[in-house]
Parts: structure tokens; C-alpha cells; sequence
């Protein structure tokens, strides 16, 4: 993607040990640990996803990161106690020209282990 304003729209995996939390569990500690750590966290939509087999869960929001008014999207997908969280970010009001780039790039997440 092209940097417009110093930014550039990006895609990231991050890990971590799920515990003994269900998806659901996980799911909602992420989403209030957002609320408290974002600027102007909101939630525009969220659902359940198959993703390569793997029930999987997503979060649609808008946020003020780093001084930038962000629009993102987040896929959990849960494999063996980790959950992979793969984040979509673009600018706001980008997220009609990258949001089916970023589906299309999660529904690609496999875990081979």
C-alpha cells in the first residue's frame, strides 16, 4: 500500500497464551483491554469466521493510534491454547479500499504446528 500522510496501511500477527479462556473468554478480555488502552475505542462490527478450519472470531473498530485516527480490523484465531491475533490498519475512512484486502489476507492464516 502507498503512505498517504505518513501512513501506510499494514497487517500484523501477534501471539499469545490463551490460558485456559474459551475463544469467547479471550475474545472479551481483548475487547475490554482495548477499550481501556485505545483512544476512542469503538466497535463498528464484529462476527464469527472460519478461518482454514478453525473457528475463529473478528472485531471491526475505529481507534486514535498514535495520533492518527485508525480504522482496523482484528481476526483471533485460536489453534492449540495461543490465539493468533492477525490486525488490519489503515487510515480512517480507508478501510472500504482495505478491509477485503485484509479479509482475503486471513483467510489465507494457517497454523502448521
Amino acid at each position: 500500500p502507498e503512505e498517504i500522510n505518513d501512513f501506510r496501511a499494514n497487517i500484523n500477527v501477534v501471539t499469545e497464551n490463551m490460558g485456559t479462556d474459551s475463544l469467547q473468554a479471550y475474545f472479551d478480555k481483548t475487547v475490554s483491554s482495548m477499550k481501556k488502552y485505545l483512544e476512542k475505542f469503538t466497535v463498528t462490527d464484529q462476527g464469527d469466521k472460519d478461518i482454514n478450519g478453525i473457528a475463529s472470531k473478528w472485531l471491526k473498530y475505529t481507534a486514535v493510534q498514535g495520533g492518527k485516527d485508525i480504522a482496523a480490523v482484528l481476526y483471533i484465531v485460536p489453534k492449540n491454547g495461543i490465539a493468533y491475533g492477525i490486525t488490519g490498519i489503515t487510515k480512517a475512512g480507508e478501510a472500504g479500499k482495505y478491509f477485503g484486502i485484509f479479509e482475503q489476507t486471513a483467510a489465507t492464516f494457517k497454523v502448521t504446528q
